[in-house]
């Protein structure tokens, strides 16, 4: 179950906005949780092209995590 302070983080690549759009209000609605104030969200994309033969699992870095945040002091007080 989603608490306070917990970070979500989607590894999918969807549709632009998708996260922002149709996720975080289905969390908000689950969990009576607010966003950016109990809870927050973190997106990193797919970085494999099915189909492609010179970058495949083993020479793509995947090595990044956007947080979207309004606040994002609020999380390092969450995580310090």
């Amino acid at each position: 179950a989603l608490k306070k302070g917990d970070i979500v983080v989607y590894e999918s690549t969807v549709y632009p906005g998708c996260t922002e759009e149709e996720c975080i209000p289905i969390l908000e609605k689950l969990s009576g949780l607010k966003f950016n104030e109990d809870f927050f969200v973190g997106f990193s994309p797919e970085r494999i092209n099915p189909g492609d033969k010179e970058h495949s699992l083993h020479n793509i870095c995947k090595s990044f995590l956007v947080v979207l945040l309004k606040h994002w002091k609020l999380l390092l007080k969450h995580t310090l």
